[in-house]
């Protein structure tokens, strides 16, 4: 996680091997990892914007505990983003 942070960082921009890393580390279970994948879908930055991959990786991440991305999967559901209404 902590090298796709730096190489997102370091570029301004998506880079590919960063974005793998962020992948990896959230299928891992890495929760910062999950919610940053969630910003990024939601976001349309670094990868193509998709919605429902945003709201499951922010709603994989709330599970885990993450307060940010409790916030924002709540935001999916009372805006009907990406989640069933």
């Amino acid at each position: 996680y902590i090298t796709a942070m730096m190489l997102l960082n370091l570029r301004r921009s998506g880079h590919p091997m960063a974005v793998r890393l962020l992948h990896w580390a959230a299928q891992g279970g890495h929760v910062a990892a999950q919610c940053h994948l969630g910003a990024m879908y939601r976001d349309g930055r670094s990868l193509a914007k998709d919605i429902s991959k945003s709201s499951y990786w922010f709603l994989q991440a709330a599970r885990g505990g993450d307060q940010q991305a409790q916030n924002s999967i709540g935001v999916h559901y009372n805006n009907g983003l990406g989640v069933p209404k």
